[in-house]
């Protein structure tokens, strides 16, 4: 993707005739989709509700950035460059569990939407369905599934904004680039996940009630990740690489440690009545102790990093 990205020499109307497609999704659904839930009396889920707490014109402010981002031509992107579409070395043997190939191939495919595009969605894209998938092991009460999936988030960020800087991209642009792809990971998440509900019979949940939840957990962070891109009261236009990333930790790590707690609430539903007086509260200090663990260990894996060796 960075040596996509990197190519100087291109024509910023290639492929245009794309863009049509998706300005109609972009217009006619999600826009009036997030309208409507700024003045909805009873919000549905918490998505709804924090759209009518922002107001319809912070709402729609984003929103309509997101919109206009689109349209930008800073390089040439693949533009559908989500999971899907990321092909992998096939194991050497079904008999044992490898994570990879013995080389490690992968090849991005599907090339047909490619265009001159925001410097930020290709990225964006790519970290969508693994931070879902993140809630949706939240949901199940499964959070060592998480490790290699916050090790795939950093390290996919890292090392792109790494090829960035070894290109000359300065600080400032390297945050920049950051929280571009923030805001497309959030697009995602809101109108794909969420309003259409496309790729949302991959993730690893089990009860109609878990989906549900889990449509509505993407859908909220989403809409965070829209805001931190896209609102600059929220997150000063000026803000370096190292506030970016503790903004996008935090709102990602609060996300998966609630869909913990929900999976807890679910499990404890399930428990006979206790008969003790601390146990008739029908918490047990394993849960709160197990959530808040996994939340400092989240923090701790997804850690501030830079691109520039830590310093």
């Amino acid at each position: 993707m960075a040596a996509l990205h990197l190519i100087k020499d291109f024509d910023p109307d290639f492929n245009i005739n794309v863009k049509p497609c998706m300005e109609s999704l972009l217009n006619d659904t999600m826009s009036p989709t997030a309208l409507k839930a700024t003045t909805v009396q009873e919000p549905k889920d918490r998505t709804e509700t924090y759209c009518k707490e922002l107001g319809t014109e912070l709402v729609m402010k984003i929103i309509n950035a997101s919109i206009a981002d689109y349209h930008q031509k800073d390089c040439l992107i693949h533009s559908d460059s989500h999971c899907g579409n990321i092909l992998v070395e096939a194991k050497p043997s079904i008999d044992k569990l490898e994570e990879f190939g013995e080389l490690g191939h992968s090849v991005l495919c599907d090339w047909e939407m490619s265009m001159a595009g925001p410097k930020g969605r290709d990225i964006g894209l790519a970290l969508s369905f693994p931070i879902g998938c993140m809630l949706a092991h939240g949901l199940n009460g499964q959070p060592e599934a998480n490790e290699s999936i916050e090790l795939f988030i950093n390290s996919l960020i890292d090392s792109y904004l790494e090829c960035m800087k070894e290109s000359g991209k300065t600080e400032d642009e390297l945050a920049a680039i950051l929280r571009n792809i923030i805001g497309w990971s959030g697009w995602f998440q809101y109108l794909a996940f969420y309003m259409l509900g496309v790729q949302m019979e991959f993730f690893p949940v089990e009860t109609e009630e878990k989906t549900g939840r889990m449509k509505d957990a993407v859908g909220l962070l989403g809409l965070k990740f829209l805001r931190l891109s896209y609102d600059t009261d929220y997150l000063p236009a000026d803000a370096g690489i190292d506030e970016t990333r503790k903004m996008f930790n935090t709102l990602l790590v609060e996300e998966v440690v609630r869909a913990q707690d929900m999976w807890a609430s679910f499990r404890r539903k399930k428990q006979p009545r206790k008969s003790s007086i601390f146990r008739g509260t029908n918490r047990r200090v394993s849960d709160t102790t197990g959530m808040l663990m996994h939340a400092a260990e989240s923090v701790r894996n997804l850690s501030l990093s830079t691109v520039d060796d830590g310093k």
